[in-house]
Formats: C-alpha cells, structure tokens, sequence
C-alpha cells in the first residue's frame, strides 16, 4: 500500500512543479478561501 502512495506523492509533486508560483499562490488562497466557508458553515 506505502509504495501506491508514494507513486501518487510523486505524481501530485510533478503536477505541483508544473504550476507557476503565482498559480500555486491563487490554489492556496482558494484552498483557504474553502475551509473558512466551510468553518462559516459549521458554526451557523
């Protein structure tokens, strides 16, 4: 199973190192933008 994982590790890394820094830097921000909504959520 750990061997699968680190094959997708590996995979998600290269899909990582293709972004630009200011795509990843918009990624983060929607992420973020996401678990705020989704503790907004919770709390209501």
């Amino acid at each position: 199973m750990a061997k699968v994982y680190e094959i997708e590790d590996k995979k998600l890394i290269g899909i990582l190192k293709q972004f630009t820094k200011k795509e990843r830097d918009v990624i983060e921000r929607y992420n973020n933008l996401i678990e705020l909504n989704i503790k907004k959520g919770k709390k209501k």
